[in-house]
Protein backbone atom coordinates (compact mmCIF):
# COMPACT_ATOMS: atom_id res chain seq x y z
CA UNK A 1 0.00 0.00 0.00
CA UNK A 2 2.86 2.17 0.94
CA UNK A 3 4.64 1.88 -2.19
CA UNK A 4 1.60 2.55 -4.77
CA UNK A 5 0.40 5.74 -2.23
CA UNK A 6 4.40 7.01 -3.03
CA UNK A 7 4.47 6.40 -6.84
CA UNK A 8 0.94 8.10 -6.73
CA UNK A 9 2.08 11.18 -5.31
CA UNK A 10 5.49 11.28 -7.03
CA UNK A 11 3.15 11.28 -10.02
CA UNK A 12 1.28 14.09 -8.77
CA UNK A 13 4.02 16.14 -7.73
CA UNK A 14 5.79 15.58 -10.81
CA UNK A 15 3.43 15.36 -13.73
CA UNK A 16 0.32 17.56 -12.42
CA UNK A 17 1.85 20.07 -10.64
CA UNK A 18 5.21 20.36 -13.27
CA UNK A 19 7.47 21.30 -10.04
CA UNK A 20 10.68 19.77 -11.78
CA UNK A 21 10.09 21.39 -15.07
CA UNK A 22 9.43 24.71 -12.91
CA UNK A 23 12.83 24.26 -11.36
CA UNK A 24 14.80 23.06 -14.49
CA UNK A 25 17.43 25.24 -15.88
CA UNK A 26 16.43 24.35 -19.82
CA UNK A 27 14.12 24.19 -21.81
CA UNK A 28 14.07 20.25 -22.05
CA UNK A 29 13.21 18.33 -19.08
CA UNK A 30 15.17 16.13 -17.21
CA UNK A 31 14.10 12.49 -17.98
CA UNK A 32 15.28 11.52 -14.07
CA UNK A 33 12.71 14.33 -13.04
CA UNK A 34 15.01 16.17 -10.56
CA UNK A 35 13.62 19.03 -8.57
CA UNK A 36 16.57 21.45 -8.34
CA UNK A 37 16.61 23.67 -5.16
CA UNK A 38 17.98 26.50 -6.18
CA UNK A 39 15.22 27.31 -8.23
CA UNK A 40 12.43 25.78 -5.82
CA UNK A 41 11.87 30.16 -5.42
CA UNK A 42 9.93 29.54 -9.30
CA UNK A 43 7.30 27.52 -7.82
CA UNK A 44 6.51 30.13 -4.98
CA UNK A 45 2.36 31.27 -6.05
CA UNK A 46 0.31 33.98 -4.48
CA UNK A 47 -2.10 31.38 -2.51
CA UNK A 48 0.93 30.30 -0.31
CA UNK A 49 1.36 30.84 3.27
CA UNK A 50 4.29 33.57 3.04
CA UNK A 51 6.64 31.89 4.85
CA UNK A 52 9.47 31.43 2.47
CA UNK A 53 10.07 34.66 0.10
CA UNK A 54 11.31 34.60 -3.12
CA UNK A 55 15.06 33.62 -2.46
CA UNK A 56 14.10 31.17 0.05
CA UNK A 57 14.72 32.52 3.65
CA UNK A 58 12.17 31.70 6.06
CA UNK A 59 10.41 34.40 8.42
CA UNK A 60 9.19 32.98 11.01
CA UNK A 61 6.75 35.53 12.03
CA UNK A 62 4.81 34.49 9.02
CA UNK A 63 4.84 30.70 10.62
CA UNK A 64 3.75 32.26 13.29
CA UNK A 65 1.01 33.90 11.77
CA UNK A 66 -0.75 30.47 10.44
CA UNK A 67 -1.63 30.05 14.64
CA UNK A 68 -3.02 33.63 14.60
CA UNK A 69 -5.66 32.20 11.09
CA UNK A 70 -6.70 29.25 12.80
CA UNK A 71 -7.18 31.09 16.15
CA UNK A 72 -5.84 27.66 18.07
CA UNK A 73 -2.14 25.92 18.93
CA UNK A 74 -2.39 23.40 16.57
CA UNK A 75 -4.35 21.54 13.55
CA UNK A 76 -6.68 19.66 16.01
CA UNK A 77 -8.63 18.00 12.50
CA UNK A 78 -9.21 18.34 8.92
CA UNK A 79 -11.43 20.93 9.16
CA UNK A 80 -8.24 23.84 10.09
CA UNK A 81 -6.04 22.66 6.67
CA UNK A 82 -9.07 23.40 4.71
CA UNK A 83 -9.88 26.83 6.87
CA UNK A 84 -6.01 27.23 6.42
CA UNK A 85 -5.68 26.92 2.58
CA UNK A 86 -9.40 29.19 2.17
CA UNK A 87 -7.69 32.02 4.26
CA UNK A 88 -4.29 32.16 1.99
CA UNK A 89 -6.31 31.22 -1.00
CA UNK A 90 -5.67 34.12 -4.05
CA UNK A 91 -9.16 34.24 -6.32
CA UNK A 92 -7.26 34.50 -9.30
CA UNK A 93 -4.43 32.01 -8.74
CA UNK A 94 -6.24 28.63 -8.87
CA UNK A 95 -3.21 26.30 -9.52
CA UNK A 96 -1.88 27.77 -6.58
CA UNK A 97 -5.01 27.53 -4.90
CA UNK A 98 -4.83 24.06 -5.81
CA UNK A 99 -1.29 23.31 -5.10
CA UNK A 100 -2.13 24.92 -1.63
CA UNK A 101 -4.72 22.72 -0.92
CA UNK A 102 -2.85 19.38 -2.26
CA UNK A 103 0.27 19.71 -0.24
CA UNK A 104 -1.45 21.44 3.13
CA UNK A 105 -3.90 18.02 2.98
CA UNK A 106 -0.61 15.78 2.15
CA UNK A 107 1.06 17.47 5.35
CA UNK A 108 -1.94 17.02 7.16
CA UNK A 109 -2.16 13.20 6.02
CA UNK A 110 1.50 12.13 6.69
CA UNK A 111 2.47 14.53 9.90
CA UNK A 112 -0.41 14.11 12.29
CA UNK A 113 -0.02 11.95 15.25
CA UNK A 114 -2.43 8.97 16.10
CA UNK A 115 -4.84 11.37 17.79
CA UNK A 116 -5.05 13.28 14.14
CA UNK A 117 -3.36 16.22 15.42
CA UNK A 118 -0.43 18.43 14.26
CA UNK A 119 1.17 20.39 16.47
CA UNK A 120 3.65 23.86 16.42
CA UNK A 121 7.08 21.55 16.69
CA UNK A 122 5.90 19.67 13.64
CA UNK A 123 4.91 22.08 11.30
CA UNK A 124 8.38 23.87 11.94
CA UNK A 125 9.43 20.89 11.30
CA UNK A 126 7.78 20.57 7.93
CA UNK A 127 9.23 24.17 7.23
CA UNK A 128 12.85 23.52 8.47
CA UNK A 129 13.06 19.83 6.49
CA UNK A 130 13.54 17.95 9.03
CA UNK A 131 10.04 16.39 9.15
CA UNK A 132 10.64 12.54 7.83
CA UNK A 133 13.33 12.39 10.53
CA UNK A 134 11.20 13.14 13.02
CA UNK A 135 8.37 11.02 11.90
CA UNK A 136 11.06 8.12 11.27
CA UNK A 137 12.35 8.71 14.82
CA UNK A 138 8.23 8.07 16.21
CA UNK A 139 8.27 4.86 14.19
CA UNK A 140 11.62 3.46 15.85
CA UNK A 141 10.34 4.20 19.59
CA UNK A 142 6.81 3.25 18.81
CA UNK A 143 8.55 -0.09 17.22
CA UNK A 144 10.77 0.01 20.30
CA UNK A 145 7.51 0.14 22.48
CA UNK A 146 5.87 -2.65 20.87
CA UNK A 147 8.62 -5.30 20.56
CA UNK A 148 9.17 -5.00 24.42
CA UNK A 149 5.26 -5.04 25.34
Amino acid sequence: MSVLLSLGFTWLLHFTLLVPYMTQDSWILNPYLCIYLKNIHRIKHASDTGVFDEEGRMYPVKLEQIWGILGAEEFRSYDDVKRLVWANKDVGDFLGWLASAISWSLLWWVARDERGIIDRETLRSCYDGTLFYHIAEKRRVRALASKYE
